[in-house]
C-alpha cells in the first residue's frame, strides 16, 4: 500500500515503535528513504526496508545520484528492493533511457504536449524526435512522438480540415509500431495506433483490439479510455461508450475535455439534454476550451435554442483566433440556422458570420495578441 504523507506525520519522530506503526497503518512492512545533499551537486539516497513482523530494519543501500544518473537511478533502486523481496529477475522498464539529454528533451516535450495548442503539439513532435535520435530504444519517447502525432493531426483537422491532417496519421503510426516493437506492453503506443486503425484506416476490427489491449494493460490511461469511448460511439455502440469513457471521468473526475466528448456521445445519440449537462459541465469547468463551446453550440442547434447556438459559436471563434484557427459554418447548418430563425440569419453572410461592429472588434482583438 503507498500512504499519503498526512499518514504518516504522526509517526515523525527519533523514537519510532515500528509494530505500532505496524498496527495503525495494518501493513507488515514498509520501505522509506531519505535524501541528503552533500558537497557541490552530490546528493545521496538512503532506502531502508523495515520488516514489522521482526520490528527491525533488514535492508539498508545508499545511492550517490547526480543530474546525470536521475533517470537511471529509479530502476536500479527498483530492481534492488524488488531482488531483496525474492523476485530474482531482475527489473527491467523497455521504456526507459540512460541517455540523461535524451530524457530532458523527453520531459521538454511532454510539458508541451500537455500545452494542448497547434504550437505546442508542433513543439512536443521536435522535442520527441530529438529524444529518439538521441536514444533510439526510448519506448516513451516513440510512444509520446506518436501520441503528438495523432493530437496534432486532431487539431489541424479542426481547424483545416481532413487535406491539413493527412501527414499527421501515418506519422503517428510509424512511432507507435517502433514503440511496440522495443516494448509491446506500451499502453500509449497502443492507444495511438488504435487511434489511427480507427480515424485514419477505418480498420474497426483493429481498432478495437488495440483500445482493449492498452486499457487492460493500464486501466489508469485516461486518454485510452477517452479514445476508446469516442470510437465506440462513432459507430453507433452508445452504451459501451459512455461506460468506457465515464471510467475516464472517474480517474479524472474534473477533466472538461472529457466531459466535453460524454457529451457530444450523447448528443450523437440523440440525447440531447443529457448532452447539454455535460456539455454545460464542461464549460463551467474550462470557460476557453473552444471545442466545448463548439460541441454545445451544435447541441443546442438541435434544440432549436438558436441564439445561444449563435452566441456560443462566437465564443469559441474568439478564443480559436488566438491560435490562428477559425471554422465555417457548413451550408447545411447555414440553412438550418436560416430557416429557425430569419432575425439571427441577417448576422450571417455566404459561410462566415457576419461580424457585428462588436464582435469584429474582439477578434481583431485576438489576432493582435496572437
Amino acid at each position: 500500500m503507498v500512504c499519503l504523507l498526512e499518514e504518516l506525520n504522526p509517526f515523525d519522530s527519533p523514537d519510532l515503535d515500528l509494530q505500532k506503526i505496524g498496527d495503525d497503518l495494518r501493513v507488515e512492512g514498509f520501505i522509506t528513504g531519505k535524501i541528503k545533499s552533500g558537497d557541490g551537486a552530490a546528493i545521496e539516497l538512503e532506502i531502508k526496508i523495515n520488516d514489522l513482523r521482526a520490528g527491525a530494519v533488514v535492508w539498508e543501500k545508499r545511492y550517490a545520484l547526480n543530474a546525470q544518473n536521475l533517470a537511471e537511478s529509479q530502476y536500479r533502486v527498483a530492481r534492488d528492493i524488488a531482488q531483496e523481496f525474492g523476485r530474482k529477475k531482475e527489473v527491467q522498464n523497455p521504456a526507459a533511457t540512460v541517455n540523461y539529454e535524451a530524457y530532458q528533451t523527453y520531459l521538454l516535450a511532454r510539458h508541451h504536449l500537455g500545452k494542448r495548442t497547434t504550437k505546442d503539439y508542433e513543439k512536443a513532435i521536435e522535442n520527441f524526435t530529438s529524444a529518439v535520435a538521441k536514444d533510439a530504444s526510448f519506448t516513451d519517447a516513440h510512444s509520446g512522438l506518436a501520441t503528438a502525432h495523432v493530437l496534432h493531426g486532431q487539431n489541424l483537422y479542426a481547424a483545416k480540415g481532413l487535406s491539413a491532417s493527412r501527414g499527421s496519421f501515418p506519422s503517428a503510426k510509424r512511432s507507435a509500431i517502433r514503440a511496440l516493437e522495443i516494448n509491446p506492453n506500451s499502453d500509449e503506443a497502443l492507444a495511438a495506433l488504435a487511434f489511427v486503425n480507427y480515424r485514419s484506416e477505418y480498420d474497426w476490427t483493429s481498432a478495437e483490439t488495440n483500445f482493449k489491449r492498452a486499457v487492460e494493460i493500464n486501466p489508469n490511461n485516461v486518454r485510452a479510455h477517452r479514445w476508446y469511448g469516442e470510437f465506440l460511439h462513432k459507430i453507433g455502440r452508445f452504451e459501451e461508450g459512455f461506460v468506457v469513457q465515464k471510467n475516464a471521468l472517474a480517474l479524472e473526475p474534473d477533466s472538461a475535455r472529457t466531459l466535453n466528448e460524454i457529451a457530444w456521445g450523447n448528443y450523437l445519440a440523440r440525447r440531447f439534454d443529457e448532452a447539454v449537462k455535460y456539455a454545460e459541465a464542461a464549460r463551467n469547468i474550462d470557460k476557453n476550451n473552444a471545442a466545448a463551446l463548439y460541441n454545445a453550440s451544435e447541441i443546442y442547434e438541435h434544440k432549436k435554442d438558436y441564439p445561444r447556438a449563435v452566441a456560443l459559436w462566437k465564443e469559441a471563434m474568439i478564443i480559436e483566433e488566438a491560435n490562428r484557427s477559425r471554422r465555417i459554418l457548413s451550408k447545411g447548418r447555414l440553412s438550418r440556422i436560416r430557416a429557425g430563425e430569419n432575425q439571427l440569419a441577417r448576422k450571417f453572410n455566404g459561410k462566415r458570420l457576419r461580424l457585428s461592429d462588436r464582435f469584429g472588434e474582439r477578434l481583431r482583438r485576438a489576432r493582435r495578441k496572437r
